[in-house]
């Protein structure tokens, strides 16, 4: 939980202070740490707002459900 409080609060810092639209490469360990889930669906809602631009969303587990649930997530 502090890891995903630590994300939003330097990404939000960035975006606020940038001139153009913070652009992310999302890394995440989704099936061994599940704040991943709610930082993937936060960093969504604000590019949905137009304040970011995902350019990738990458997992560090290729064998796993991780994988699935990056992409359930970006669709819904």
């Amino acid at each position: 939980m502090r890891r995903l409080i630590l994300l939003l609060t330097i990404f939000c810092s960035a975006a606020i202070f940038a001139a153009e639209r913070a652009r992310v490469i999302f890394d995440t360990d989704m099936c061994g740490d599940y704040d991943d889930v709610g930082a993937l669906a936060v960093l969504n809602a604000l590019a949905d707002a137009g304040e970011c631009e995902i350019l990738g969303v990458v997992s560090s587990s290729r064998h796993s459900p991780a994988l699935g649930m990056c992409e359930i997530i970006n669709a819904h």
